[in-house]
């Protein structure tokens, strides 16, 4: 491939894209659209035959339209399965690198300045971490209110464990 002819395998790279199985829902787009596996030109004869016999069996439009919902129906329902297993996945995956730090209530702590720490954010020698501040209140599995040493409440809102750190006087 070069830079000539790039525009002509883009059509077959669309169409690799359009009928792989994505891991998120557990069928290729072409499935979740059209309702069917994808038909490779060699095997036309069989799928044809499949639907000659499909369309003799259902006695009416009707019948056929109810019969298309509830497939309709049932794929919804594997997506969404399938979709709920992978973000249980990663939600496990995120869960195990979160870092378990025994924060109490009452507990003096440091917040990391997110939003300063890409290069050219900050100066050279500037200290990311902000604070002190005292631990109000949980907001969940390693989550935290914040408020500063003077009592006042920190209007950053709730903060993730991973960025704070115990602050030793």
């Amino acid at each position: 491939m070069n830079k000539k002819n790039w525009h002509k395998k883009l059509i077959n790279a669309l169409w690799v894209d359009k009928v792989s199985i994505k891991k998120s829902i557990g069928m290729s787009h072409f499935q979740l659209v059209y309702k069917v596996d994808t038909i490779f030109p060699s095997s036309l004869v069989i799928p044809i035959m499949k639907i000659l016999e499909e369309m003799n069996n259902e006695t009416n439009d009707m019948q056929r339209r109810i019969n298309q919902m509830i497939h309709l129906q049932q794929t919804r329902e594997e997506v969404y399965q399938n979709n709920s297993k992978l973000q249980g996945r990663i939600k496990k995956i995120y869960d195990s690198k979160t870092k378990e730090d025994n924060f109490n209530l009452g507990d003096v702590v440091l917040r990391w300045h997110v939003r300063n720490e890409e290069k050219g954010k900050h100066a050279k020698f500037e200290n990311l971490w902000k604070g002190p501040y005292k631990i109000l209140a949980f907001g969940g599995k390693n989550a935290f209110l914040l408020e500063e040493l003077n009592g006042e409440y920190y209007l950053g809102g709730v903060i993730n464990g991973m960025i704070l750190k115990h602050y030793h006087t």
